[in-house]
């Protein structure tokens, strides 16, 4: 007890500098100020992002005028011109539309924007119009409105590759009730001529053959390593490409030919994708 008693006369008797008092204030200032100016920063730097953001979904001009900066070229070539979301006893609507510029080619673009927006309105339309009569049989043959499954649409892009010379993405249109089933549009486009890059342009006149033989190689390589999956066969299997046949180019510059869900193999495989190195 007399120890404590000690040290605490020792603690008392202690005096302080004369300028803490004077460094402690000077100090709080200066955090208060690095704080207000910390937090002013984060405000005005996430301030900015929402207004870029903004202004390439309300402006064509503006992404057009700031895709001739190098930094932001890439950004400004396909942007999300609108996005939104709907929800309520029928439906569960969500779109990520996509807008194409500064690709060289004005009618190009305004003509795949005007396809896209096409796209997404037929396929919201198309989904509405089933789910009303689907709802109207369901309640009819006595089913409880409030059991009814609404249905589902989800639409959204990926950009695949993008660089000075090709923009290639994709959009998906997703539509799911009973079942789930995915339509996808791909653009591939030459950023040089502005036009829409087919396979003769990645693959050269013979690209058919290349394509074939690389496809057919590949469901043998995956069936060889996995004997769970599965791919159709005889007249129902993989007889090669055709004239139409969906494609994109990914971040390393190869073709990938896409094959939709129950194409070549059962639904449980969904979406078959295969990369073509030439």
């Amino acid at each position: 007890m007399k120890e404590l008693d000690g040290a605490k006369k020792i603690y008392q008797s202690i005096k302080a500098p004369p300028r803490l008092a004077e460094v402690i204030s000077t100090s709080c200032k200066d955090y208060k100020k690095k704080k207000h100016w910390y937090k002013a920063a984060l405000c005005t730097a996430a301030t900015l992002c929402i207004l870029f953001v903004g202004l390439l979904n309300c402006s064509s001009v503006f992404a057009q005028s700031i895709s001739t900066i190098p930094v932001l070229g890439n950004l400004a070539r396909v942007f999300t011109f609108t996005q939104y979301s709907v929800e309520d006893s029928t439906r569960q609507i969500s779109v990520k539309q996509p807008q194409v510029t500064n690709t060289g080619n004005a009618a190009l673009e305004e003509r795949i924007n005007k396809e896209i927006n096409a796209k997404v309105k037929g396929a919201i339309a198309q989904a509405e119009e089933r789910t009303a009569a689907d709802k109207k049989a369901f309640v009819e043959t006595g089913g409880n409105p409030n059991d009814f499954i609404p249905a589902i649409v989800d639409v959204n892009y990926e950009v695949k590759c993008s660089n000075e010379k090709m923009l290639s993405f994709v959009l998906n249109t997703t539509q799911t009730q009973a079942n789930a089933f995915t339509d996808q549009t791909f653009y591939n486009i030459d950023l040089k001529s502005g036009k829409e890059l087919t396979l003769t342009d990645m693959l050269g006149k013979d690209y058919k053959k290349l394509v074939d033989e690389s496809v057919r190689r590949q469901i043998k390589e995956r069936l060889a390593k996995d004997a769970n999956l599965m791919y159709f066969e005889g007249n129902e299997g993989f007889s090669g490409i055709n004239s139409k046949q969906k494609f994109y180019v990914n971040k390393a510059g190869n073709v990938v030919v896409v094959f939709a869900k129950y194409e070549i193999a059962p639904g449980v495989m969904g979406i078959q994708e295969f990369e073509i190195v030439k």
